[in-house]
């Protein structure tokens, strides 16, 4: 993580994380600046970084 920059996390195991407003953190992520306040929730285990692998897209492909 470098500070600074946008990160893309998500609630580790469906808990409920606040975020540094003290608005919760949406259950499917959110983009945020890392900061130290991220970085201990991550050493804490309360969330995930997500990655573009994590991600599940999925396209319909044209019928035809």
């Amino acid at each position: 993580m470098i500070f600074g920059q946008s990160i893309r996390i998500k609630p580790a195991a469906g808990d409920n994380v606040r975020k540094e407003t003290g608005l919760f953190l949406r259950p499917d992520g959110e983009t945020v600046i890392a900061s130290n306040y991220w970085l201990r929730r991550l050493n804490a285990g309360d969330i995930e970084i997500v990655t573009p692998d994590d991600a599940v897209t999925t396209k319909s492909k044209p019928k035809g």
